[in-house]
């Protein structure tokens, strides 16, 4: 046996070398051992090679890690059945010419190459192939999820290693995510099972070969290596697949490609509206923003829509210093100056700005901000659409989508806000910075309470709510803010202590608007994330609270999962109900015997024949009252100390209907925060696979916030509320109950709330579709044409709380393209 090396490439942290193999002896096999120059031994591939180039006489392929290694000892033995070698060979791979060889050949050598990075998949179907497939930058680590695909053969048992840079043993923690079984597609084909799992490495050190093989040598294994060459690509398309509005690279372009035309502002400008109210603009202005005020001004001449005044109130210039801005004079825009003492608040500024103020709308208009021209046009169509439609309340309090102006003149960070969310508005004033207010609205806020000098635009907000009950969203993205250059540094430091005083204000608006409403409550500030949290007050006599955990042969998870709950969330008035559906494993019956055994409040329902969820918990239902009930997935497992004490406080707001918790993956990375709805896929979960840390566009991963429908797997409910609308429809049997039971909470007029302060770890396998038989795939798209059929109104006009200025139904909130 003579072994020679033809060529060799390098790609995807592999080493391809494509060889000659001669003087074989006729039915023998030949087997491949690889090591590092210390006697290491690494995985190595050998696989027969059929080159598309006539000129080479290459008849097989070795594929080997590519380690930080100089040379790589290959050594070949020729057996004949169970008989001693009858051959062997060595060959060594020198690494240092790698990437010169790999640029040469991928240009003489092109379509050998290729086809030789593309001989794994030819031999796929027999043995374990090992990839990435996602790798998810978290702080100073790197999350990096895999697979493994094998064939479904009995006795294969899955064993993992893990190599260094240098080809040495490295301990990585692993983190599983699912099992699962694949269907063969084809008649005659093996099914397969792909093995989901994580590790997390530091970034500074990730290099690392996973090898992935069989303990018992039933199925030739796998291996991978990860490097900036597989890393790369997979932070791309992670950011491709997860990147929201806000941090998109491409906005300023896609702002130019989905803004009013020059043909639809001269249309603007041609109509007339049957309502035309005349906006006042109150305008502050301060040391400093001089520039900033010209800019502001000079939009507001390019407006569509002309009825309007600017009222600007000086606390800072003289009249002659005022007079030499220039402001008034070129026609930039027509303004009203109110001069005021240097002493005075923002809440003063404003009343002062009123008293000169003539119009049926007023609005504070910072002087960073920068109207687009359709602007006031797309308030006044709204005012007089709302007034048309008589079954609509009229519009008091508006507020519209905005982006950032930075310093090179580029747009970014477009903020899509939601319809009317409440635990948002709570978390930090998310419908700001430009709210327009009804005057007849503002002077009775005025006249009852006055104004307050810190978080004005914000406390006011809460007042006009208390009020009517509700704000009105604009749908699109009618002005733009500027960030604010580099100051001096005394400037600066003055601007900071009025956004940190600022801050603190709000603190005050939104623990003065829960005392109103007779909600008691510990308001939290984080300065730093810019946001609030709620600890809400339990009542004085404790409600009762029902689990119920529907579970079919899943015993060491039920019992962690209840475990956890006795544990991190214990409860004087608390009932657990696990609902067996249809059990068979005498396992899974001893583990309810040591759980009933330990804890007196579990009891036990057997269903013989296995039922759907609905009619499973509607079991429970009916054997036991409460005042409220907690729908658990038998697989996850409670992080966060007391959570059903947290619901219960919330609860206390009579509008929240439905409260779920973050759940995430053992790797850290989230599994569900909350589901959207508008896609065709009938129901999307938000924030899938993002860091556990992780803000969130508009920061709705760390901020409760409401939402369209929250997991079964974790559904704290108000009793009352469940039965009010009837409990969850028996049709669907795969998916989609939850999100049609949240929807007709949301209809009967509730909230459904998702609370990222709480965490529960969710192990469970959810099966991908295109993974389940043909059978269960047709009678999921039948649930789905049914949520599609009950809820049309989601579908045609989107998820309430995105944006159609976001693609529908998406979990990242991500541009519509």
């Amino acid at each position: 046996m003579n072994v020679r090396l033809e060529s060799m490439c390098q790609g995807d942290g592999k080493i391809y070398a494509q060889i000659a193999i001669e003087r074989l002896s006729a039915d023998s096999i030949v087997t491949l051992e690889a090591h590092l120059k210390d006697g290491t031994e690494i995985p190595a591939h050998l696989l027969p090679f059929d080159p598309l180039d006539g000129q080479s006489a290459a008849n097989f392929v070795i594929i080997v890690p590519h380690f930080d290694e100089r040379e790589i000892m290959l050594e070949f033995n020729e057996y004949r059945g169970a008989d001693a070698p009858l051959g062997r060979a060595h060959l060594t791979i020198e690494t240092n010419m790698l990437t010169w060889r790999t640029r040469i050949n991928s240009v003489v050598k092109n379509e050998l190459i290729a086809q030789m990075f593309d001989i794994e998949r030819e031999y796929y179907s027999d043995r374990m192939h090992t990839s990435f497939i996602a790798a998810v930058d978290d702080k100073d680590e790197i999350v990096v999820k895999m697979l493994i695909d094998l064939p479904q053969i009995e006795g294969a048992d899955v064993a993992i290693r893990f190599l260094d840079a240098h080809g040495k043993e490295r301990e990585l923690p692993v983190y599983p995510l699912f099992e699962e079984i694949k269907p063969a597609r084809r008649f005659g084909d093996e099914n397969r099972i792909n093995v989901g799992f994580s590790v997390r490495v530091p970034r500074d050190d990730k290099d690392f070969c996973v090898f992935a093989s069989d303990a018992l040598d039933v199925v030739p294994g796998g291996f991978a290596m990860f490097c900036d060459e597989s890393y790369e690509p997979l932070r791309a398309r992670f950011f491709e697949r997860t990147v929201d509005a806000a941090h998109d690279p491409a906005y300023d372009a896609w702002y130019l490609l989905h803004s009013a035309t020059l043909a639809d502002l001269a249309e603007q400008r041609r109509t007339t509206f049957t309502y035309e109210p005349l906006i006042s603009l109150v305008i502050p202005l301060v040391q400093g923003e001089a520039e900033l005020l010209a800019r502001c001004l000079a939009a507001l001449a390019a407006q569509t829509y002309n009825v309007f005044e600017a009222i600007v109130v000086d606390r800072y210039y003289g009249d002659a210093e005022f007079a030499a801005l220039g402001l008034e004079q070129g026609g930039v825009c027509a303004l009203t100056r109110v001069k005021v003492d240097e002493a005075l608040g923002a809440d003063e500024m404003f009343a002062a700005g009123l008293a000169e103020a003539k119009g049926s709308y007023c609005v504070l208009l910072e002087p960073d901000i920068m109207l687009a021209p359709e602007a006031l046009f797309e308030v006044v169509r709204r005012i007089n659409e709302r007034r048309v439609l008589e079954y609509e309340a009229p519009a008091r309090v508006l507020y519209a989508h905005h982006d950032v102006l930075d310093a090179n003149g580029m747009l970014c960070e477009l903020a899509c806000k939601p319809l009317y969310s409440p635990d948002l508005l709570l978390s930090y004033n998310y419908a700001g910075p430009l709210i327009f207010f009804e005057r007849e609205l503002l002077d009775q806020l005025h006249e009852s309470a006055g104004f307050v000098r810190e978080a004005l635009v914000y406390d006011l907000l809460f007042k006009a709510i208390e009020t009517t009950g509700s704000i009105e969203r604009i749908d699109q993205i009618l002005y733009h803010v500027a960030r604010a250059p580099r100051e001096a540094a005394g400037e600066n430091q003055a601007r900071i202590e009025a956004h940190e005083e600022d801050f603190r204000g709000g603190r005050r608006a939104v623990a003065n608007h829960l005392k109103r409403r007779g909600i008691e409550a510990t308001v939290l500030s984080d300065i730093h994330e810019e946001r609030y949290r709620l600890n809400y007050a339990l009542p004085a006599e404790l409600p009762s609270v029902l689990v119920i955990v529907v579970n079919r042969e899943q015993p060491y998870l039920l019992e962690s999962c209840i475990e956890s709950l006795f544990e991190k969330s214990p409860y004087d008035n608390l009932q657990v109900c696990i609902v067996d559906n249809a059990s068979t494993s005498l396992e899974t019956f001893s583990t309810y015997g040591r759980i009933q055994g330990k804890h007196e409040e579990v009891d036990l329902i057997r269903i013989t024949e296995r039922s759907g969820y609905a009619a499973c918990i509607a079991q429970a239902l009916e054997a036991h009252e409460s005042d409220y009930v907690l729908l658990l997935d038998g697989a996850v497992e409670f992080e966060t100390e007391g959570a059903l004490e947290r619901w219960i406080g919330m609860c206390t707001r009579s509008e929240v209907g439905v409260v779920g918790a973050k759940l995430l993956l053992s790797d850290d990375t989230v599994s569900e925060a909350g589901i959207t709805v508008g896609s065709a896929r009938g129901a999307t979960t938000i924030g899938t696979d993002l860091p556990r840390t992780a803000p969130g566009y508009l920061k709705r991963l760390a901020c409760t916030n409401d939402v369209s429908a929250v997991s079964s797997a974790c559904q704290f409910i108000r009793r009352s509320v469940l039965d009010e609308v009837g409990g969850y429809d028996d049709r669907f049997k795969l998916d989609f109950g939850d999100t049609d039971f949240c929807l007709r909470v949301i209809k009967a007029g509730y909230f459904v709330v998702f609370d990222p302060e709480v965490e529960l770890y969710h192990f469970k396998n959810k099966i991908k579709d295109d993974h389940l038989s043909d059978a269960r795939r047709i009678r999921l798209e039948q649930e789905r044409a049914y949520l599609h059929f009950k809820w049309p109104r989601a579908f045609v006009e989107g998820d309430p709380f995105s944006s159609s200025l976001l693609a529908p139904g998406d979990g990242y909130y991500q541009l519509y393209r």
